[in-house]
């Protein structure tokens, strides 16, 4: 979840609200529907995203179907994973990680890496669904004014890569 939404910016709800038909496995792609005007849109992720959902996957074994949830809850009966539940899993992954990010601070680091990337502020403005480009050309809002260590500039810490449990 967090770097697919690290990847394209997507905000917690449109990530939550991802079904099985929102993910375009060989183009790396995921749709949303965007907040306000409820425009569809096709987001571009990185392959390590579309790796990182097949593991999920795998690992969960629950695979989503047409218009199944993307994201599935671990304990008890499987259910769609809601705000609140990502919202918990976002905080267990940032206690791991030693950080004090929120889930916005994402939407920020995807823009920063778009722009340091050399990506065309107005093309940025488009992924991210902002109605100004002004957004993209003013000073950015870094995630390390409160934490301390950047999200995008530092990348995250070495972890092991086993799945994160309940407890």
């Amino acid at each position: 979840m967090v770097k697919v939404s690290v990847d394209c910016g997507i905000r917690p709800g449109e990530l939550v609200a991802m079904r099985g038909e929102d993910i375009d496995w060989g183009n790396a792609l995921v749709h949303v529907v965007r907040k306000g005007g409820r425009r569809a849109q096709w987001l571009p992720v990185s392959g390590d995203a579309v790796v990182w959902l097949r593991r999920y996957q795998a690992e969960s074994g629950y695979f989503a179907g047409v218009d199944e949830p993307v994201w599935v809850t671990v304990r008890g009966d499987r259910r769609a994973v809601g705000y609140d539940a990502y919202r918990a899993v976002f905080a267990r992954v940032i206690a791991r990680l030693g950080t004090n990010w929120t889930p916005h601070d994402l939407r920020h680091t995807a823009c920063e890496r778009m722009l340091d990337a050399g990506m065309a502020p107005h093309k940025v403005q488009e992924i991210m669904g902002h109605a100004h480009l002004a957004l993209h050309t003013a000073p950015p809002r870094r995630a390390d004014r409160r934490a301390t260590r950047s999200p995008c500039t530092a990348g995250p810490p070495a972890i092991d890569r086993q799945p994160l449990r309940p407890g």
